[in-house]
């Protein structure tokens, strides 16, 4: 199917769920553009740019995604440009859009506490990071020996959060810029964990796993891995930090 017909479907899922006529003012003056490996890319014309915040917020943007893997059966993550042409979404995607000469933002780069990939036959499993070493990397890609931690607060703001540090992480075309985020990405997630999931001991909570899987979904969609393999990272660094006993998965 074309981009334009999969969001005229899209659009009438989405106006059943969400009886709000802004989002389906917003959905109707959107151009869709294409379908870009696990992104479905979009514009929004210049005079309609106010409408932007409508589609990018959480429940729109998840009401979304939840609509284009039920129509494509797969996970694409929806991908709103601030230019109007496919050569506006090739200029945006391309590694220049992020210079390496800029300071890494917190979720681009692992934190010196966090864990690291140890080598075992046959497996790559977290392990506990070993003392700081001396830094080759330039000053502004080097990591503070302490950084703050950041959690966030709701499942939303999580999401808001892992997607704005893939847009803005250095070096993420290439792989060791992937595996970095995925990392940070990954203690964010664990993070945020220890603040909405239920404590250990305690009944799990359904609404809670079915929004983490929502934002593990949508976390392996923008970094092309299947959420199976995020989930496996994600118990390896939990249970390095002694938490295998709480609810996660």
């Amino acid at each position: 199917m074309e981009p334009t017909e999969i969001w005229d479907m899209v659009f009438e899922i989405v106006r059943k769920q969400l009886p709000t006529p802004t989002i389906w003012l917003a959905m109707q003056a959107v151009k869709p553009l294409t379908i870009d490996g696990n992104y479905f890319v979009a514009a929004l014309p210049t005079q309609e740019q106010y409408l932007a915040s409508s589609l990018l917020d959480d429940q729109t943007a998840t009401a979304i995604e939840d609509a284009l893997r039920e129509i494509t059966g797969r996970i694409l993550a929806f991908r709103l440009i601030r230019g109007q042409t496919l050569a506006d979404w090739e200029q945006e995607k391309a590694p220049e859009s992020a210079p390496p000469s800029e300071p890494v933002p917190a979720l681009a780069s692992a934190p010196a506490h966090a864990p690291t990939l140890t080598s075992v036959p046959g497996h790559a499993v977290m392990g506990k990071a070993s003392h700081p070493t001396t830094s080759t990397a330039p000053p502004a890609q080097r990591l503070s020996a302490d950084p703050p931690r950041s959690v966030s607060p709701t499942w939303e703001k999580l999401n808001e959060r892992l997607m704005h540090g893939y847009k803005t992480a250095p070096f993420i075309k290439y792989p060791h810029g992937q595996a970095q985020y995925v990392l940070a990405a990954v203690q964010c997630v664990s993070d945020t964990m220890d603040i909405l999931m239920p404590p250990p001991g305690a009944p799990r909570d359904d609404q809670q796993e079915r929004a983490l899987a929502k934002v593990i979904e949508r976390l392996g969609s923008v970094v092309n891995l299947d959420p199976l393999f995020l989930s496996l990272e994600l118990l390896r660094f939990r249970g390095a930090q002694g938490k295998w006993a709480e609810n996660t998965l």
